[in-house]
């Protein structure tokens, strides 16, 4: 009984939960756009220690 209604509530979060994810993936691409520079500057000291 507690399981069939904990994989109902599952299958009703799941939709919010795919655009959650795709939101913070769209995040995550911005940041990581915006420290690209960065992040290549840090790469290139440490292949260069």
């Amino acid at each position: 009984m507690t399981q069939l209604y904990f994989i109902q509530s599952n299958l009703h979060l799941r939709p919010s939960f795919l655009l959650l994810m795709v939101v913070l993936l769209q995040f995550l691409g911005k940041v990581l756009s915006l420290f690209h520079p960065l992040l290549l500057w840090i790469l290139f000291l440490l292949s260069h220690h």
